[in-house]
């Protein structure tokens, strides 16, 4: 079950705000509540500018407010496996889309899920 849902974007314009590609980069995190689809709140991510690390730091920011699940373009490698150690669904979008679109094809089963590929 899906409880709360983390989309990167690109401002705090909530559904309306454009998607940002990059999950550790993005500047703001929008979380919805996984049951009703309502924007909750859009946190701003303040370690975006990091020189090192800001993948990682986004998975804790993410973890500690009880999301389950994130949208976002792309993963770094840290990113995917911080977030797959924290049980934290990632999903891929699509580049272009508003928060709002993406997460319309998130309900539809639109996206793809992202998992950590180990090679042995």
């Amino acid at each position: 079950m899906t409880d709360k849902i983390a989309i990167t974007v690109t401002g705090p314009d909530g559904v309306d705000a454009p998607m940002d590609p990059q999950f550790g980069r993005a500047p703001f995190l929008l979380l919805v509540d996984g049951r009703t689809h309502q924007a909750l709140e859009t946190l701003s991510n303040d370690v975006s500018k990091v020189v090192h690390g800001a993948g990682t730091h986004t998975a804790s920011v993410v973890a500690q407010n009880g999301v389950t699940d994130v949208i976002s373009g792309q993963y770094g490698p840290k990113a995917l496996a911080a977030l797959e150690q924290l049980n934290v669904r990632m999903w891929v979008s699509p580049s272009g889309l508003s928060a709002g679109e993406a997460l319309a094809e998130f309900i539809k089963g639109n996206l793809s899920q992202h998992t950590l590929t180990v090679f042995t």
